[in-house]
């Protein structure tokens, strides 16, 4: 049986990873190993935490491509190095995040943290969707599930809506049987009905609500403030 994908998430994997409902928050862990981030590229769920851990030399955690990036620290810009592991809160955007080590970013001293949401899930059961109304979170997939029969999963309140089938609408049936779609439009109510059913009522919601993280970097243990902003301070100085 095939899946018929609507919407691509941005790391294939992920959906086979993050699925049923939401998790809860988890610390995850990078390795500084030399001069290279350990893993590299980390997935993680919105409201994870994200924890860099020093082993030797002097080293940044720096959101960024690199030095040409015009976004360059923006996010979080913080020094890794004897006295400072460093902790970031990943928040509610999904997407993939870019960091770099200020010194060593031409030695290939990059990584990427990938936020990805949650999944919901919906069963097509008889000629209804069960739960027919879901509220998630911007970013977040919702996966219909179809048991028996033939039916679709379109978007809109029914054939008068004159944008049916504008966002998404797709065969829900024996050869189609899972149907998915992130919704990172804009914040509202979206509702969506089967084709041949919707007379029958076969009809729900889906409401995209705004994510409740900012993100929050701060070093992971307590470090003296003049120590801190004195090394911190003379290391940019000689990156940049």
């Amino acid at each position: 049986m095939k899946r018929f994908l609507l919407s691509a998430v941005f790391v294939s994997v992920c959906l086979a990873v993050f699925s049923s409902c939401p998790a809860f928050a988890t610390t995850h862990t990078v390795n500084q190993v030399l001069l290279s981030f350990d893993p590299a590229t980390l997935v993680v769920s919105r409201g994870d935490t994200v924890e860099w851990n020093w082993s030797a030399g002097i080293h940044t955690v720096t959101s960024g491509t690199g030095f040409a990036d015009p976004n360059v620290g923006a996010l979080f810009d913080a020094p890794l190095d004897s006295a400072n592991n460093f902790t970031y809160v990943f928040f509610d955007t999904v997407g993939a995040y870019p960091y770099h080590c200020t010194p060593h970013q031409l030695d290939g001293m990059t990584g990427t943290i990938v936020v990805v949401g949650d999944t919901t899930d919906i069963t097509q059961v008889g000629l209804s969707f069960n739960p027919a109304n879901v509220n998630i979170k911007q970013g977040d997939t919702v996966r219909w599930s179809w048991t028996a029969g033939p039916h679709t999963v379109t978007s809109g309140t029914g054939f008068a809506d004159p944008n049916q089938g504008a966002l998404f609408s797709a065969p829900l049936d024996s050869a189609n049987t899972t149907v998915l779609y992130t919704f990172s439009d804009t914040l509202g109510v979206y509702p969506f009905h089967c084709i041949p059913h919707e007379l029958d009522g076969m009809t729900g919601t889906v409401t995209v609500e705004a994510n409740p993280f900012t993100g929050v970097a701060g070093p992971s243990g307590p470090v003296d403030p003049i120590e801190r902003e004195s090394t911190w301070s003379d290391l940019k100085a000689l990156f940049r």
